[in-house]
């Protein structure tokens, strides 16, 4: 198809064998990468009037091609990269192939070098300055599956499907370096990726538009670049940091990693839950002072991390049945646990001796809790409030307020100054100067449920499907459209922050480790 941009209207139209899978456009030529038809060579010295001058047969499937020079190379699935010499058009010749590791979806060269998007293969390099001997230079692993990548501002960019598009520094062609990422909001696949003037377009399921708040450079990345992904023993449901270790946390234990390389986390011990039925379930997780309280459905366990390498058991509060442990935060010397149809008010000023001060009823289920300013928020179930108690001297909780949700609530969030960020419906900002009388100042919608969420340094992170979302806090209450997401196997369930890493838990998928790079 010819279609005159100034306004859109088809003008020519050109029937050829195959599926036509890309254009690459050279002088008065454009080859057309034709899938199980090879590659047509299309003569368009004349826009309206396009002819098929030859057909170049070709083993496997041609999705893709690029042109350098009198040399035609094609992505051909299956059958890998294939280069061709098209000084003659009408007589193309097959110079050399080169069988990779991967489906070829894609192929864009740079001097002597291929680069060639090989799906769950990740990103192949191919050296191709003797055209008749390839060879495969390197190979870099991608999230996601590389279906397309094309040259734009300087940079290679690869569109990963559900791995978003990456976006990387190939100065060094055997060394490509991940200098920025985004991906479409809420998880949708990304085809293919086009770089304007002001704006990045993202092709999925539509077309979507980010505005770029600065062109992507070489030396000023977006974040993050994703390092790793370890798998400890069992699951990861928690994170925590003590120091220079990191803690993952599950129903049956803790694990603790060495961060003396901050990029490759190393594991060092494993220390299981004492067994205690019914308490494993893990429902939250965290530090305070030199104690890591961890809530399980039966109990909260206390452990001591005075010494961080080797966390010691040191108390165990049971829950009377039927209680069951939903969520916990933390106020000054007192513990505020949601259990069934109430909050249990734990003394922990001497955390190897925990003992209960009181019990609030509550006439349902509380799905989350939160402190802040001196008030302990609730979010309930069923319908869908929240509920603000004041809280007083010895942990005594004094209703204050009930605001009615507009939908199910995923997330009370987290504090910041003096605005309170909620998961509900995306990501909604309430004032909250006066905690007993909250006002809704700023929304920005997701199409996910965001989880979690953990604030470092002027940025939100957001635990969700698709990884771990971040925000710019720079305008709140306005909260910005996401820089990019840090994606990894699995849903996002926590995350904790150490100076440029971003390490998250993923559940079943383990811990991923990412190094967040400025703009």
């Amino acid at each position: 198809w010819v279609v005159d941009a100034r306004a859109p209207a088809v003008r020519a139209k050109l029937a050829l064998p195959g599926s036509a899978r890309a254009v690459i456009l050279s002088g008065d030529l454009a080859f057309v990468a034709a899938s199980h038809a090879g590659v047509c060579v299309v003569d368009i010295a004349d826009p309206l009037r396009p002819r098929l001058r030859a057909q170049i047969s070709l083993p496997g499937y041609a999705w893709d091609a690029d042109v350098q020079g009198q040399k035609l190379f094609v992505a051909a699935g299956h059958e890998g990269l294939l280069i061709v010499d098209v000084s003659r058009p009408d007589q193309p010749v097959l110079l050399g192939s080169l069988g990779l590791p991967g489906v070829a979806y894609s192929v864009s060269v740079w001097g002597e070098y291929a680069f060639v998007a090989l799906g769950f293969g990740g990103l192949g390099v191919v050296e191709v300055s003797r055209p008749s001997a390839p060879r495969l230079a390197a190979q870099l692993a991608l999230p996601g599956l590389a279906f397309r990548l094309r040259p734009m501002e300087g940079l290679l960019w690869v569109a990963a499907e559900w791995g978003g598009v990456r976006i990387f520094n190939v100065d060094d062609p055997l060394h490509p370096k991940e200098v920025g990422y985004e991906r479409i909001p809420g998880g949708g696949w990304v085809k293919a990726a086009k770089l304007g003037k002001e704006h990045l377009f993202l092709v999925g399921t539509g077309v979507h538009v980010f505005r770029l708040a600065a062109p992507p450079q070489k030396t000023t990345p977006y974040v993050p670049m994703e390092n790793a992904v370890f798998l400890p023993p069992g699951e990861v449901r928690e994170v925590a940091l003590v120091g220079d270790w990191l803690y993952t946390i599950d129903g049956a234990g803790i694990a603790v990693f060495g961060l003396e390389d901050p990029a490759h986390p190393a594991l060092r011990a494993f220390f299981p839950h004492p067994v205690w039925p019914g308490a494993l379930t893990l429902k939250r997780a965290f530090i305070h002072g030199q104690h890591l309280f961890i809530l399980g459905l039966g109990g909260l366990f206390v452990w001591s991390v005075q010494d961080p390498a080797r966390p010691a058991f040191v108390a165990l509060f049971p829950f009377q049945e039927p209680e069951a442990g939903i969520d916990m935060a933390l106020a000054g010397s007192h513990l505020y646990i949601a259990v069934s149809q109430a909050i249990l008010v734990v003394n922990v000023s001497t955390p190897e001796r925990p003992f209960l001060v009181r019990r609030v009823p509550l006439q349902r289920q509380a799905k989350s809790l939160l402190v802040a300013k001196g008030h302990l928020f609730v979010a309930f179930m069923e319908p869908w409030e929240i509920g603000i108690y004041l809280i007083l001297e010895a942990g005594e909780l004094q209703p204050v307020g009930l605001h009615r949700t507009a939908s199910y609530l995923t997330s009370l969030g987290v504090q910041v100054g003096h605005y309170l960020l909620l998961g509900l419906q995306g990501i909604t900002v309430w004032d909250i100067s006066e905690p007993a009388r909250p006002k809704e100042v700023g929304h920005f919608h997701l199409t996910f449920s965001p989880g979690r969420m953990v604030v470092h340094d002027g940025v939100l992170f957001v635990m969700m499907v698709p990884g771990v979302g971040m925000f710019d806090l720079s305008h709140l209450p306005e909260i910005r459209p996401p820089w990019t997401v840090a994606s990894a196997p699995g849903s996002a369930s926590a995350a904790v922050v150490r100076g440029e890493y971003l390490y998250a838990g993923f559940g079943e998928g383990g811990l991923a480790a990412f190094r967040l790079l400025r703009r």
